[in-house]
């Protein structure tokens, strides 16, 4: 009589070979990528899936080409992706410069512009500027309290003391505090004068 084939036992036959390719699958790629198995784990294997171990090198060493040139790809692939990043941020960089070098044009542009007016106004006038400043100068000096013009004669007196004295006299450290208090005490008279309020005597 012909042998009958419970269903539940064909079932369980397909689910171990399914499980027994799974295995040997996984087993090749272990191998491939240097997790070598046990040879007991490999022989098993093989009996279960009905492979040679002929086959299995073979698969294993095809596998390996296929992982070098994938892992290749991926490689490509990530510096891709790096250079479109650095290319978003170097457009991005360059829209800000270009963004700046508007605002630099629109805040320089009448700046500019007036200061070639006036420019142009100054020296189309200089001779003008000069003589009136002169004159300005002079107003103010003349109209300057007496008490300032008296005071500018003394310290002048005390600035002839040095005419004719020696170099290593007049390079001394006495001779350089007093021609820096001379200094300053003409500065300060200068400014008094030609300051319309403190160059008048209120006293």
């Amino acid at each position: 009589m012909p042998v009958v084939t419970e269903p539940e036992t064909l079932g369980a036959l397909d689910s171990l070979a399914t499980d027994a390719v799974a295995e040997y699958k996984q087993l090749a790629i272990d191998y491939a990528q240097g997790r070598e198995p046990s040879l007991k784990k490999i022989r098993d294997c093989l009996a279960m899936t009905g492979k040679s171990i002929d086959e299995f090198k073979r698969q294993t060493e095809l596998l390996q080409k296929r992982l070098a040139a994938a892992a290749v790809l991926a490689e490509f692939s990530e510096k891709q992706s790096q250079l479109a990043k650095l290319g978003d941020q170097a457009a991005a960089v360059n829209q800000e410069l270009d963004n700046m070098e508007v605002a630099y044009r629109n805040a320089r542009q009448p700046v500019h512009t007036r200061y070639n007016e006036l420019m142009h106004e100054f020296t189309s006038q200089a001779d003008a500027v000069r003589v009136a400043r002169s004159n300005a100068l002079i107003a103010l000096e003349q109209s300057a309290s007496p008490a300032i013009a008296a005071r500018r004669r003394t310290i002048q007196q005390r600035q002839k003391k040095f005419v004719g004295m020696s170099r290593q006299v007049y390079d001394g450290p006495t001779a350089l505090r007093e021609r820096g208090t001379i200094a300053a005490e003409l500065l300060e008279l200068e400014r008094r004068q030609n300051d319309p309020i403190d160059g008048l005597d209120w006293a």
